[in-house]
This record gives C-alpha cells, structure tokens and sequence, in this order.
C-alpha cells in the first residue's frame, strides 16, 4: 500500500502526479491502438505472400525463388514515395531516399525486399502518429503542472502574486532537451521504431526462408510488435514523470524556493534507491535527474515538493501591492478563480477558449449522401443530398492538436496517406431542426461515413 501524504504540500504534489498519471492512460491507450494496427497491416502484407507464393501456408524453395526475382511493380514505387514524404526524422528521410534514387532500385525490386519496404512504411506511420500525440501531451503536462504548482503554492501559503509564464521558446527547449541517454524523446520514439522494424524485417526473413508456417510467423510478428508497443508505452510514462517534474523545479524558481524533497511513492513496486532517496532535501540547483532528482529510473513514479525553510518570506516580499500591502488569497480558492487573477493566459485558455486550439477553420460544404432521422413523433424523415452544410470545422487529423485515430482504416480502405486523411463537423438544417454532421473527408478520394448528431429545434 502506498504511504499517505503527511501534509498539505506532499498531497497537493502527489496528487499532481497522480493526475498526470491517470491523463496518461489514454495517450497510452491511443498508443497501444496505433501498435496494434500497424502489427493487423504488416500480418495482412505477410499473408498475401504466403497466398501469392505459398502451398499449404508454407513458401517451398521454387516459391522464394520467384519472390527473389519479382519485378517491381509502379503502385509499390508510388508508396514508397509518399512514405519519404511524411517521414520527419532527417536520417531515416535521407536513407530512403538514396534507396529511391538507387538506379536499380529503379527497375527491379524483389517481393521480399517490397514486403520489408512495407514493413518500413508502417513502422514510420506509426513513428510519426506517435511522436504527434506524445508532443501534445507533453506541451500540456508541462503547462498545467507549472500553474498548479505555482496555485497550490500560493494557496498553501495564502500570499498571491504575480508570476512569470513558460513560453513556448521555453517548453521548446525542454522538450528537445537531451536528458536520457544523450537523446531527446523525439529521437528516442523514432530510435525504437526504426530498431524494431530492423528487427522485424532481419526475424521475417529468417523464418521465411527456414520454411515457417504463415501461421507462425504471424504470432512471431505479434510478439516483436509487443515488445515494440512496452517501450513506447514504458517511454511515455517515463517522459510524462520527466517533463511534470521539471515543469514543478520551473515553479519553484519562479517562487523564490530554493530546495526541494524527494517524495518516493512507497509500495511494492517502488526499488530500493527511490526508497532511500525518499524524504530527503536538496538544494535545487544541484538537482541531477536520475540522481538525487525524478526519474531515477524508466516507469519511475516519484515526484518532489516543496521544501520550506526561510522561503515563505521570499514569497511573502513578492506578495505586495503598489501601495506595499501584502496580497492575501483565500484558503478556498479553486483553480479557476485563481487563474482568472493570476494566469489569464492560463484562463482563457483552458475556461473561455477550450475547443479552439483543437480544430480549424474549413469551407462550407454539402452532403454527399441521403440522410434520414426521425421526428420528435418518431416519423422518419430526410435531409436530402447536397444540402448545404454551414460552419465547417476539422475536428482532427490535418492541422489540428487531435489526431484522427482511425486514419489508417482510412486509408488502407480508400487511399491516400493517413495524415491527409480528416473528420469534419459541421451545422446542417431541416425544416424544423437543426443538427451537428460529423463525417470523414480526403482532399482527393471524397467524404465517408456521414452521421447527424444533436438535433434541436430552430
């Protein structure tokens, strides 16, 4: 069982983490999705060799040999082309596109190397996806971690003041900070899926050419892939402790506190160093991540707090008024009262305009499809084809914070790559009522899956 907090500061600081903790599940849980279907499209890549070239769900020697000397076909060449250009890593961009501009690259291609090229274009899809909903998260954990902090400081005090806010120069550099392993947690996505796709493609080739079954061969891929989906959930969690952690020794800088203590979270889990570095103080320009400082180590769920010695008197000199009286908050104050005063920034953001930063601006649009609904005297009525739909917004995929989950169906089904692929809502009018569409559009391949969504009376 987890010790209990023994005062205010080791609360509110727990439960910071806490609940950055528990935010995390559903970025893991977007994760964990991406993984799994990236690990369906290389099986089904696999299965069409094997229903290409195989006999009773087995490649014989004849069939290799075919495999080995399989043209290149000009849908492949055009598919290797979009993944270099969704590619952001500048390395793996620059190694793909020497294999491109290969001269025999150009006229001949073998099914093998197709099928491992393949497997390269998803373990990129799934990179760039990862690296997109990870930075998100992390913008936001380092945001709200430093204005909570800052809030309970002050409310744990009582003394309000004025304080600066991290800019975006400054969340920048900490998140390309190089604090494990001399690697960024870009490079570290991108460094695990390129080895996990190497590792991928050398084991697909061993046990085909050994004779393995489809069949085995498919249990092995999901295996790899779940190693590969550990890691990314094990470094989110580990960049999710990292970043709230020092967006806390952020806040208290900008409060005048120079000192800070390791606060363990003892139970079965927690390792031995954590367990001794518990309860101990630090002054915090000696701190040392993975030292004296958290993580320690990856899955790490300690934080730190606070310490106090003479500094409530620093925070008591900033707590003043133009006419030198000492700003007083109540003990009541709840965080959105407290922004509102303190961190408008903070306040107009996360109170008056929430949904903003998630979507953008489209053009008017019209439905390409019949649509029914039922009266308020359940008699089902239409809403007929090319009605005009009003105030068009993408809700993800495309520009927007959000990203579009189900873009590989999307594309796999209909073309295109998955980041061009968009969901769209908008306003749509009946006679009578009034109703939100949501549906799913690419620029060149057309609108999907058409759904009306809360009507109301006009």
């Amino acid at each position: 069982m987890a010790r209990l907090p023994v005062n205010y500061w080791e609360k509110r600081s727990t439960e910071l983490m806490l609940n950055a903790e528990n935010e995390t599940k559903e970025t893991i849980n977007d994760l964990i999705k991406i993984y799994e279907q990236a690990t369906k499209n290389i099986n089904e890549e696999i299965k069409k060799v094997f229903k290409n070239y195989g006999k009773d769900n087995v490649l014989n020697k004849e069939a290799l040999s075919v495999m080995l000397n399989k043209k290149e076909t000009e849908i492949h060449y055009q598919n290797l082309l979009k993944t270099i250009n969704v590619v952001k890593d500048p390395k793996i961009k620059k190694k793909l596109i020497a294999k491109y501009n290969a001269p025999a690259y150009n006229y001949r291609i073998t099914r093998l190397q197709e099928l491992q090229d393949n497997i390269d274009k998803y373990m990129y899809q799934v990179a760039n996806l990862e690296q997109q909903i990870t930075e998100l998260k992390y913008v936001n954990t380092v945001e709200r971690t430093y204005n909570y902090t800052v809030f309970n400081i002050q409310k744990g005090t009582h003394y309000g003041f004025e304080f600066s806010q991290l800019d975006n120069k400054t969340i920048n550099l900490l998140l390309n900070n190089k604090w494990s392993g001399n690697q960024n947690y870009s490079k570290s996505i991108w460094r695990n899926v390129e080895e996990l796709s190497n590792y991928l493609k050398i084991n697909l080739t061993s046990s085909m050419l050994t004779g393995k079954s489809v069949n085995k061969i498919s249990k092995e891929t999901d295996e790899y892939m779940n190693v590969g989906k550990y890691n990314a959930t094990r470094l989110v969690r580990t960049e999710i402790n990292h970043f709230a952690n020092e967006a806390e020794a952020f806040a208290y800088q900008e409060c005048g506190i120079s000192k800070y203590k390791f606060i363990a979270t003892l139970d079965n889990r927690t390792c031995g160093k954590c367990g001794q570095l518990d309860n101990k103080v630090f002054e915090l320009q000696d701190k040392k991540i993975g030292v004296n400082f958290p993580p320690i180590h990856p899955n790490d769920r300690c934080t730190t707090v606070a310490y106090f010695e003479d500094e409530e008197e620093n925070i008591q000199r900033r707590a003043k008024d133009g006419n030198g009286n000492t700003i007083l908050i109540p003990e009541n104050i709840d965080f959105k009262n407290w922004a509102m005063q303190y961190a408008p920034e903070i306040y107009k953001k996360y109170y008056i305009n929430i949904d903003l930063p998630k979507t953008k601006p489209s053009e008017d649009s019209y439905l390409n499809k019949q649509i029914a609904f039922y009266e308020d005297n359940k008699k089902l009525n239409f809403i007929p084809k090319n009605a005009i739909i009003n105030n068009v917004h993408i809700i993800a995929g495309n520009g927007t914070q959000t990203v579009f989950r189900s873009a590989n169906k999307y594309s796999r089904d209909h073309g295109g790559i998955p980041e061009e692929w968009t969901k769209k809502v908008g306003k749509i009018e009946s006679q009578k009522y009034m109703f939100d569409v949501h549906w799913v559009e690419h620029y060149r391949y057309g609108k999907f899956d058409f759904k009306l969504k809360g009507k109301k009376l006009k």
